[in-house]
């Protein structure tokens, strides 16, 4: 899972585009490395269900093996800063 977070941002949209990754495992590693240090550093002030994330996943997924999904950065996981 740590190498997928290795990846850059153009990398992992490769691999899941050419089927190497899929967004689901990129969300699974994004979210075990929340599990593992957000306790500590205190970065989000909202983290959304896996679970929910996972189904939106799938659909973004096959919304990528359909060539539904084009753009460069299809499939890669985000956090937004929220500025307060």
């Amino acid at each position: 899972m740590t190498e997928i977070l290795a990846l850059s941002a153009l990398e992992l949209s490769a691999k899941i585009k050419n089927k190497e990754l899929t967004v689901m495992d990129a969300i699974r590693a994004v979210y075990r490395q929340i599990d593992i240090h957000e306790a500590n550093l205190h970065c989000y002030i909202t983290i959304r269900n896996i679970d929910k994330v996972l189904t939106e996943a799938e659909q973004i997924q096959s919304r990528i093996d359909l060539g539904e999904l084009r753009g460069p950065l299809s499939g890669v996981p985000i956090a937004i800063k929220d500025n307060i």
